[in-house]
């Protein structure tokens, strides 16, 4: 773009607003001038409204509604626009869905300002070069039709002349005899006006041109000529066909070839253009043979990093680069060739014999008449090497959490063996069942634990996972447990590690109370219940033993009306750290009820 030509058009279309203005902020920078659309639906509209839109630069991902790859199908049912893709996705599928949509361009989100300007300037200068391209396919084909004309009813550009010679057999003239309607639209000289005159009245100055001697020639010699001149007077390109008619006249067939020529030059001008984007860039770029893999063309950028000339490269091939196999080298270029996969991840050589990992994109771009692999190389060999570095790092992270984890469930064994001994003294026959409680809180902090580590999350575990296992743990150490059936309902919501341990304490200390205590002389059922009802947790442990058959079915907090000892002295502190309540109710036995508020954090 020049600040002679007005700014080129994109409809950005990207449902992020932050994105979307932090990406018009950068193309406006540029030099663009950008409408946007936040949905498919909204492009699609924008573009039938007739708005003047150069490119468009479309996201995949529009949220609800239709995706970015329908609404580019959409648009281009109405109106012939370049579509460049701009995602974060690149996953072969998703270059495949874009690629079946347009080959104008695929940029990965946060490539950089350069990788998108490039890009944009790239899809446009293609879509333009198609355009010119079209066009003058087109007119070669008027042309070709207005020969077929020619011979049928001579409606292409045509007029006979006669040839003035001077004296000494020269010429220096010729005299209008004969002209068709065609030759005056493509002179713009009116025929009933010339018919008669010489040419050097009708146009002074072209006796400086080379038409008359050439004439002569065709006369003198009979020798039929074709050529294209620049007529000075009409100041337009000409295609001439001349022959000889009869003696001393002759016949020219021409075509205006002036917007033919002006096509060609803009397109040298574009090619030109296109070239010194190529070399001048800084990122590595390469153009490729697709059938043998020959390296057409290397920038001053892929000379530096791979450390050969540029001419050095011109005579190599992507296999002596690439670490792949000839065969696998020559399948991934037939992916790209066929734009069935423009991402790729390779390891390259160098001149010095470092090898280096590369992504390369890589797209059919097509010349004239020849189709090459546009790629673009980028090194990620550092990328590579921290990502590796990083991967080393958690597995002796985890190498180191799994010891950690080891020794603490050891030294939590050990704690527990240690005061299961201690009980079995016989010294210690009064303070047995201290111990032992002690032991069976130090279990179900080591079942707290064990869950915790395992799970995904460590500052929180489900409740259906952890409450199970506690409650077999606490049964295992008792010896009437066999008499006992147990049934467990634990609904699946999650708890926090802070509301875990005092809970499976809780639950320790009332299925300890409930087997001591309920079925100290006869088995019996024991159920252990939680639910969840909004942010409220209700965990119930009932047991039909013996223990409560007297006392009417009332209700009571923990503290109320009995003998506390240390053990449901603790349950009620607990209850009170969880800021909730536990009461118990007498109902064909015991019934705990524990109540608290689940905290997410």
């Amino acid at each position: 773009m020049s600040s002679e030509t007005p700014a080129d058009t994109i409809l950005l279309v990207e449902d992020e607003t932050i994105v979307a203005l932090t990406e018009r902020k950068t193309l406006e920078s540029k030099g663009y001038r950008v409408l946007l659309a936040s949905t498919g639906e909204a492009a699609v509209e924008t573009i039938l409204s007739g708005a003047e839109i150069d490119l468009v630069l479309m996201d995949i991902d529009l949220g609800e509604g239709i995706d970015g790859a329908e609404a580019a199908r959409r648009i281009l049912e109405h109106r012939h626009l370049p579509i460049v893709f701009l995602t974060s996705h690149t996953e072969p599928e998703y270059v495949e869905l874009v690629r079946q949509v347009s080959r104008y361009g695929y940029v990965i989100k946060n490539s950089g300002e350069f990788v998108l300007q490039d890009t944009i300037e790239v899809a446009l200068e293609l879509f333009e070069a198609n355009r010119r391209y079209e066009r003058e396919a087109a007119a070669l084909r008027e042309s070709e039709e207005r020969y077929r004309l020619l011979v049928e009813n001579t409606r292409v550009a045509m007029a006979i002349h006669e040839l003035i010679l001077d004296d000494e057999g020269r010429p220096i003239d010729y005299v209008f005899l004969q002209a068709n309607p065609a030759f005056e639209r493509q002179t713009g000289l009116c025929v009933r006006e010339i018919l008669g005159r010489r040419v050097t009245e009708v146009l002074p100055g072209i006796e400086l041109t080379p038409f008359i001697r050439i004439y002569g020639e065709v006369v003198l010699e009979n020798k039929p000529v074709s050529f294209e001149q620049y007529s000075e007077p009409l100041q337009r390109h000409y295609s001439v066909d001349a022959y000889r008619t009869a003696p001393g006249r002759f016949a020219t067939v021409f075509t205006d070839i002036t917007e033919q020529k002006r096509m060609q030059a803009v397109l040298e001008q574009s090619e030109n253009r296109f070239r010194s984007m190529f070399h001048e860039h800084s990122a590595v770029k390469l153009m490729i043979e697709p059938e043998s893999g020959a390296i057409i063309d290397a920038n001053d950028a892929a000379a530096r990093f791979y450390g050969w000339s540029r001419d050095e490269l011109k005579r190599k091939t992507i296999h002596e680069i690439n670490t792949l196999s000839p065969d696998e080298v020559a399948a991934e270029m037939e992916k790209a060739d066929r734009a069935e996969q423009s991402f790729f991840e390779f390891r390259h050589h160098r001149a010095d014999g470092s090898v280096r990992d590369v992504e390369v994109y890589s797209t059919r771009i097509q010349a004239s008449d020849w189709a090459v692999l546009y790629s673009i190389i980028h090194d990620v060999t550092d990328r590579k090497q921290a990502e590796q570095r990083v991967r080393t790092l958690l597995e002796e992270q985890k190498l180191i959490m799994r010891e950690v984890h080891h020794r603490i469930k050891n030294n939590m064994n050990i704690m527990s063996g240690l005061l299961s001994l201690q009980a079995q003294m016989p010294e210690n026959a009064a303070a047995r069942e201290v111990l032992e409680d002690a032991q069976n809180r130090m279990q179900s902090m080591a079942v707290l634990y064990d869950k915790l580590y395992t799970s995904s999350d460590v500052r929180a575990v489900s409740a259906a996972e952890y409450l199970p296992p506690l409650v077999d743990e606490v049964l295992q150490t008792f010896p009437n447990a066999d008499a006992v059936a147990v049934t467990t309902k634990i609904e699946d919501f999650v708890l926090t590690a802070e509301d875990l341990a005092p809970l499976g304490i809780i639950v320790n200390e009332l299925i300890t109370n409930a087997m001591k205590h309920a079925f100290a002389e006869n088995g019996g059922t024991l159920e252990v219940t939680a639910g969840l009802a909004g942010d409220q947790a209700t965990i119930v442990v009932a047991d039909n033993g013996a223990g409560g058959r007297c006392s009417g079915g009332q209700a009571q907090s923990a503290a109320a009306g009995v003998r506390a000892g240390f053990g449901l002295n603790l349950v009620q502190m607990l209850a009170e750290q969880l800021e909730g309540s536990v009461a118990r109710e007498y109902r064909n036995g015991m019934r705990w009820v524990l109540q608290f508020p689940v905290r997410t954090e």
